[in-house]
């Protein structure tokens, strides 16, 4: 199929991105994407050009929203960024740059790709409360522990023994090789804690505008050490840093992480050139019933950090995205209306644009109180293991 009717496709990423897991050996076009490949094969033309991807991308030649883009759809409905709209951003600065050839057709089969999601791993260092086994090898081995009859439902365990054993281990499956990417997002697990991330930006052939995304827990500043000297040849490197709430609301979602290590591991990630040209660090925050309470004090840690000096040069480049929990009976629909707006009247006078957004998602995610029982469950549960106590952080939920 060619691109004369077609010269500008919905969405970039299933011509030019690939999403690869090792724990759960799947292939995506992107890590938003609800339709996945399971990896049979190593070689990457198979991989890149798999019979999902495919269709994706007719979808996205006929400017028409696949079924599995349904994330991105759903935010631009509601006005917020999508991830589609920083693959535009990128195949625009790919052209300028003369990465990607401006003349380059877009077609069902695509040669390889230039952007790359990768997943080598889910070793961990945390067991976040929101996280699957596949994402930690700490919350596989703690599931491994709680899972039986009794919990399977309140844990969402369709894991069974023998494959939280897997996920308890380092790594599941062997990666294609990818050397040629220019923009290469690398997450977990945790990214700074892996071999195989250090083996990776080994063998990556970098240009002058190569990019390097690493999403990181930053639990202490020493996590560092092993991955910075396999960063100075890269043109940027961005630090994408999990928050999920301050102080003692975060220290009860990201077990065993610290607050005072946390606010140093940053500090450092801001004060240090990792790149060759530049140093990006934002933060990410997964919005969910446990750190409800926490937004405002999230979103003020971080504009305190662009209002902090370096000499005479403002740190301006500590941005944020917020997005909702995948587990609905972990999101706003268990959190009461009245607490809602509890939180929402704080946001609407000291950030007034956050409010609007955080407001579209509560007033379209009514109350449930069945998903309130089982998000009561599953935090009894975890509170019982962990010794915490969800009352002592918000006893208004």
């Amino acid at each position: 199929m060619s691109t004369e009717n077609h010269p500008k496709p919905l969405c970039y990423a299933p011509f030019y991105n690939v999403y690869l897991r090792a724990s759960s050996q799947e292939s995506r076009v992107c890590c938003m994407s609800t339709q996945s490949h399971r990896l049979e094969s190593n070689e990457m033309s198979e991989v890149f050009n798999n019979s999902t991807a495919k269709d994706i991308r007719r979808a996205m030649l006929n400017n028409e929203w696949h079924p599995s883009c349904k994330r991105c759809e759903e935010r631009e409905t509601l006005g917020l960024e999508s991830d589609r709209q920083m693959y535009d951003a990128w195949y625009e600065s790919a052209v300028e740059n003369g990465v990607i050839p401006a003349e380059e057709k877009h077609l069902e089969l695509m040669p390889e790709p230039r952007w790359a999601d990768i997943r080598p791993s889910n070793l961990c260092n945390l067991k976040c409360r929101m996280c699957y086994p596949d994402n930690s090898t700490e919350v596989a081995r703690e599931w491994a522990t709680l899972a039986g009859p009794e919990n399977n439902t309140i844990l969402d365990n369709s894991y069974d023994k023998d494959q939280l054993t897997q996920f308890s281990q380092r790594k599941q499956y062997e990666l294609p090789e990818l050397n040629r990417v220019v923009n290469l997002k690398l997450l977990g697990g945790e990214p700074t804690v892996q071999r195989e991330v250090f083996d990776i930006l080994k063998n990556t052939e970098y240009n002058e505008h190569s990019k390097v995304d690493i999403t990181t827990n930053a639990t202490t500043r020493q996590q560092f050490n092993g991955i910075e000297p396999y960063l100075k040849d890269v043109a940027q490197v961005g630090w994408c840093v999990s928050i999920d709430g301050t102080e003692a609301a975060y220290e009860y979602v990201r077990t065993p992480a610290r607050w005072e290590r946390f606010t140093e591991a940053v500090e450092y990630l801001l004060s240090k050139p990792f790149a060759r040209l530049n140093t990006v660090v934002t933060f990410h925050f997964v919005l969910q019933a446990w750190n409800w309470h926490s937004v405002t004090d999230t979103i003020q840690y971080i504009e305190d950090l662009k209002l902090r000096q370096d000499g005479e040069k403002p740190w301006g480049h500590c941005g944020l995205t917020i997005q909702p929990v995948d587990q609905p009976w972990l999101g706003l629909a268990v959190i009461p209306l009245e607490e809602r707006n509890r939180e929402l009247a704080k946001l609407k006078k000291n950030f007034p644009r956050r409010w609007g957004e955080l407001k579209k998602w509560s007033d379209q995610t009514p109350f449930d109180s069945t998903l309130h029982t089982r998000f009561q469950a599953y935090t009894d549960l975890l509170d019982q293991k962990r010794g915490t106590k969800f009352k002592s952080i918000n006893p208004n939920i």
